[in-house]
């Protein structure tokens, strides 16, 4: 039966008009069934070598549909749909972070970029899928953090449905050559019991009926992490059990040598280095090596001396240990994890990328006041946007595009194309080659980023955490909001969104990468890895994201008002050196690598006196924190004294300044209620309930002492 003889159906979004282009393709389970793809030829040109070869072919197109060309696809009709909707619907791609089912919801579009040489396609997928996964001993440690803290913050969740899957990672790693996630990928799965399989993993009160393969006997509960054992491959496997015997006997022979200290110290140590090593053996057999080698304790041993030297060579180790994982686990030689730089290079010298601004060696000269657009003259578009240049108003950029694309993204564009012109016919003027123009209000450089949107999937990829996003967004925002591009707002809104906290809980892991980046690399200039707040509250408040605005002004109030941005530190010649170095108040508040800045400069009147307000409420509420004497209390007159001690403390280091949020920490209150005043247990219980309360209050009441309510 021929594909005319098959029933034929247009697709329900993918058939445009103005398409030159048919691409047909039968359902997967319908083979009777062609499904037309009325498309562009120009676009898909564009984004895939493959296509631009195949147009270029005489006789590639196998019968007309309406006077049009008909390629038969030899794919599926839902694989082109997964292709045409990267090019032609970009926020269709999976963005939610740390989803485990992102390489499951990803396998069928990258398979078809991989194959039709879609690089922008294919490089958007592959850094949202390496996002997710650390590719250093520092980012597994931020990973392993957050597990631990969404265990302790949702306890009522499923853990295996809020972080990464490893198996499915590994599989899509393996099928289109990621190779920087699977050390980690690996590692991950090695901690999860192979009877622990995710499509047995369900909500304790299912009612679903427990399978007979034995996973019984390893009773799951919210917090048992799973896999999807059976996407792996035999090879994936035994490269997994040959890992597993490798770690094992890692952490069975420990081997920690203490023979350099044995000559200087005199003490004790030799047999508490002992105990100390048991230690870790046993923790490993609970947990995982790396973790480990962590969590050991800094005064494990009697003198400084030894347990200066022992902390390095658990430090040494717990590296070693994290950059051998490779060879561990069958993923030799280090040339794999130089794979994504190669493939990246090649593709350098392959594909053109498109540009941000509008500069002249992206235009090409038809007249000296009009220049047509390099990438965004699309031979066979039908409309032609027409704006000029900001530096330049004399000079008008033409963009020739289709129709349909910007209409399928915008509802002005839609309403405007659908209104017919006055006279019924398109004046002279108002066109260029035959195709009508339009004259844009905005300037070029404002078109080229709308246009850069819709025809460019990659352009919608952000860095998560970069302090530079709301920049970065802000031109995208303001042509998506103006011409009322929903999906497009949408998706990102939803990126900026997820830079910032909106819990309690949130917000503590917030704080925690933050110490965490300072404490493990030293030399890290922090506010350059970590939001940026003002600039956060400038976007928030042009564009209506309020959800950030809490969590963005409380920590710009703990930010000094004396740290700017622009005055941080720059790297010169191998030495640190101040940025405006006159400032005087540089004396009093010296920046340093791990100081927090802020881009004071661009905030309004309006953002500042909100801003002291709430810093006003906060102080004030720190001085209402209060302790009473536990009924149960047999030292209340010691007590009593170290609770006013204890208070007296959290307040002077609330005014350094540090975040209230901080100093009132239960972990931290407990810590030195117990360890630093001597605080009795039930009278310790009382403290850290007590500021567990009051911090829950605080950051309740954000938005009113920020004077953000009803705004």
């Amino acid at each position: 039966m021929t594909s005319t003889e098959k029933r034929q159906t247009p697709h329900e979004t993918l058939f445009f008009d103005d398409g030159n282009i048919i691409l047909s393709a039968a359902s997967k389970n319908e083979v009777e069934s062609i499904t037309l793809f009325r498309v562009h030829k120009s676009l898909l040109a564009f984004n895939s070598d493959v296509f631009r070869n195949m147009f270029e072919l005489p006789g590639s197109c196998d019968e007309l549909y309406n006077g049009v060309d008909v390629i038969a696809m030899p794919d599926s009709s839902e694989d082109i749909t997964s292709l045409l909707n990267a090019i032609y619907n970009p926020t269709s791609i999976p963005f939610k972070k740390f989803d485990p089912n992102t390489p499951l919801l990803v396998v069928a579009t990258l398979n078809m970029a991989t194959k039709y040489e879609m690089t922008a396609v294919r490089e958007r997928i592959v850094k949202h899928v390496e996002e997710d996964w650390p590719i250093d001993l520092a980012g597994w440690d931020i990973f392993e953090d957050n597990v631990l803290g969404l265990e302790r913050y949702k306890p009522d969740a499923l853990l295996d449905r809020i972080i990464p899957e490893p198996a499915s990672a590994i599989m899509l790693a393996r099928r289109f050559n990621i190779p920087r996630i699977l050390p980690a990928a690996f590692y991950c799965l090695s901690m999860i019991n192979a009877h622990h399989d995710w499509s047995n993993h369900v909500e304790p009160d299912s009612t679903d009926e427990t399978s007979d393969d034995g996973s019984e006997d390893w009773p799951m509960d919210l917090g048992t992490k799973t896999a999807r054992w059976s996407l792996l491959s035999a090879k994936d496997l035994l490269d997994l059990t040959r890992g597993i015997e490798v770690l094992k006997k890692k952490g069975t022979n420990l081997n920690i040598d203490y023979s350099e200290s044995k000559t200087i110290c005199g003490s004790s140590c030799p047999e508490t280095f002992r105990d100390a090593v048991d230690d870790i053996k046993s923790e490993a057999s609970e947990h995982d090596l790396i973790y480990a080698l962590r969590n050991v304790d800094d005064d494990c041993l009697d003198c400084s001396h030894c347990q200066s030297r022992f902390s390095r060579k658990v430090k040494s180790l717990r590296e070693s240990i994290w950059e051998s994982l490779p060879r561990y686990f069958n993923l030799i030689g280090g040339w794999i994890l130089l794979l994504p730089l190669l493939y990246k290079l090649t593709q350098i010298f392959k594909v053109g990328k498109f540009r941000n601004t509008v500069k002249e060696d992206n235009i090409r000269i038809r007249t000296t006041s009009t220049r047509l657009h390099v990438t965004l003259w699309l031979s066979d578009g039908n409309i032609i946007l027409a704006a000029a240049a900001k530096e330049l108003p004399n000079r008008v950029i033409m963009f020739r595009v289709h129709k349909s694309i910007l209409a399928l993204q915008s509802q002005i564009f839609a309403d405007m194309f659908s209104l017919p012109s006055p006279d019924g016919s398109q004046d002279a003027d108002d066109n260029y080659d035959g195709i009508p123009v339009v004259s844009m209000p905005d300037s070029a450089e404002e078109i080229e980023c709308m246009l850069n949107v819709l025809y460019n999937p990659a352009t919608l990829h952000f860095e998560k955490f970069f302090p530079n996003t709301p920049s970065q967004v802000e031109g995208i925002l303001a042509m998506a909001t103006k011409y009322e591009m929903r999906e497009v707002r949408k998706r990102v809104v939803a990126h900026v969104e997820a830079d910032w906290p909106h819990t309690l809980e949130e917000w503590d892991r917030f704080e925690s990468r933050i110490k965490f980046l300072g404490d493990v690399n030293p030399e890290c200039d922090v506010d350059k890895a970590i939001p940026e707040p003002a600039a956060a509250i400038m976007l928030a408040r042009r564009f209506a994201i309020p959800q950030i605005l809490p969590a963005a002004f409380y920590f710009l109030s703990i930010v000094n008002a004396q740290h700017d941005w622009d005055h941080h530190l720059v790297h010169e010649d191998s030495k640190w050196e101040l940025l405006a170095a006159d400032d005087d108040n540089h004396d009093t508040w010296p920046l340093l690598r791990t100081s927090m800045t802020a881009r004071w400069g661009i905030l309004g009147a309006q953002e500042l006196r909100d801003l002291f307000v709430g810093k006003e409420h906060l102080a004030r509420r720190a001085w209402t924190l209060t302790f009473v004497i536990s009924s149960r209390c047999t030292t209340s007159e010691g007590c009593l004294k170290a609770l006013n001690t204890l208070r007296q403390t959290v307040i002077n280091d609330f005014l350094e300044p540090l975040g209230l949020l901080a100093v009132m920490h239960p972990n931290r209150v407990k810590k030195l209620a117990k360890k630093s005043y001597g605080v009795c247990s039930v009278c310790t219980t009382g403290a850290v309930s007590r500021v567990a309360e009051l911090r829950r209050e605080i950051w309740d009441a954000l938005p009113r002492y920020f004077n953000l309510t009803g705004k």
